[in-house]
């Protein structure tokens, strides 16, 4: 930074356009159109021009008084302008010069392993399971294991369980049958009576009526055995996702519509299917899939790459920087590598 030696000097008034016209005059300094367009645009699409200009005027005339009073030296004058040159620096290179584009290859990497199943799935189910369970655990072995000791009366049991429930679930399908869409499932559900068993039968076999809203995918050109030998989904019981897997063939791949009661292992299923997302499978190449996940790891990757980046001026600069305000960041800069 060179410093001038009047306010007439080209390093202050800057470079002149050809024909430039003189819009105000400070002792006789001029201030130039192009300045004041400049300063206008910069304010934004509501500005005032001549607001703006008695501004400019004002900062000549503060700038002159700070010249005469000898505060024109590098201690006040040249830090302070160093601080907004790396600040405007900081600003147009964050918000202007970097995009999607530049994250790096291993960030991309990382979110699309975390968004995966969005990308790259079998058919995905979207479900509401109104689940009667006669038992607690997902094991039907586990089942009554307190009340008795013989594995046969534990599965005679839960057997008996499941079977009391049965005719009161098709009076629920029934009624949740007529539901539209899920919003009218939904509040069908909620005058329905939910109170399966009553107290006494909920007591005797330890009965759960619960709801559950999840989604699950599955591949419905092979048999549930198959896909159970290498699984990297989410497996419900055979029963359920064959199921429902019918019951989407059967009405032509349309929704939305109800299964009919599904009996698993531990006890009765009313399953509506109000969603269903198609097969696809993109890879982190495709050019939907890395614009999308870039898109998404944007931000994220530029708080990292903004703390780098002020650790970089902070050397250039020897200015202090807080290593231990980048903890939470470099914890996931090293999740990536």
């Amino acid at each position: 930074m060179r410093p001038i030696d009047s306010f007439e000097s080209p390093l202050w008034v800057g470079d002149i356009p050809k024909d430039d016209v003189v819009v105000a005059r400070v002792e006789g300094t001029p201030i130039y159109l192009s300045a004041l367009q400049n300063q206008v645009d910069r304010a934004g699409k509501d500005a005032d021009p001549t607001a703006i200009l008695d501004r400019m005027i004002e900062m000549e005339l503060f700038a002159r008084e700070a010249f005469k009073n000898g505060k024109y030296n590098f201690a006040v004058v040249g830090e302070a302008i160093k601080k907004v040159l790396t600040l405007r620096w900081i600003i147009r290179h964050m918000e202007e010069d970097i995009s999607p584009a530049d994250v790096p290859k291993k960030y991309v990497d990382l979110a699309y392993k975390q968004y995966r199943g969005v990308y790259d799935h079998f058919e995905r189910f979207l479900v509401v399971d109104i689940q009667v369970l006669c038992c607690n655990d997902v094991w039907a072995a586990n089942c009554f294991t307190d009340l008795y000791d013989d594995k046969e009366k534990q599965k005679q049991h839960l057997k008996e369980c499941i079977d009391f429930h049965e005719l009161d679930v098709q009076k629920l399908h029934a009624q949740l049958s007529k539901a539209k869409d899920l919003e009218d499932f939904r509040s069908i559900h909620e005058l329905a009576s939910m109170d399966l068993p009553n107290s006494i039968l909920r007591s005797q076999y330890q009965t759960a009526a619960t709801v559950n809203e999840f989604d699950f995918q599955y591949d419905i050109n092979r048999s549930y055995e198959k896909q159970f030998e290498k699984v990297r989904y989410r497996m419900l019981y055979k029963e359920v996702m064959d199921g429902v897997r019918d019951a989407y063939l059967k009405v032509n791949k349309k929704t939305p519509f109800m299964v009919q009661p599904i009996r698993s292992p531990i006890g009765w299923h009313l399953i509506y299917v109000y969603k269903v997302i198609p097969e696809k499978h993109m890879k982190v190449d495709h050019p939907k899939v890395q614009k999308e996940v870039r898109k998404g790891a944007f931000i994220p990757w530029r708080k990292i790459y903004f703390l780098q980046q002020m650790e970089n001026l902070c050397d250039q600069l020897g200015c202090e920087f807080h290593h231990q305000r980048m903890v939470p960041l470099q914890e996931l800069d090293d999740a990536v590598r």
